[in-house]
């Protein structure tokens, strides 16, 4: 959150499973609206953001003039 606030964002919403159930404590001072989904719910903002980063690294490695992809382009890209 500190690296957000230096480059001039303000958090409002943090939205998460289960998962994150733990760090309410932390953000009890802080003006922010914490939503964590019931059991077995997914939260649809997150899953379509990853749905949308995963399109785009499927076209940027479709476009990659390689037949074969060395292996640090795997480790390191994809």
């Amino acid at each position: 959150m500190q690296i957000y606030h230096r480059r001039g964002f303000k958090i409002q919403n943090l939205h998460g499973n289960r998962q994150i159930e733990h760090i309410k404590k932390h953000f009890s001072d802080a003006d922010i609206t914490i939503n964590v989904t019931g059991r077995n719910k997914h939260v649809p903002a997150i899953e379509r953001t990853i749905r949308t980063i995963k399109e785009r690294i499927r076209a940027m490695v479709n476009q990659l003039p390689f037949k074969a992809f060395p292996h640090m382009l795997i480790v390191n890209g994809v």
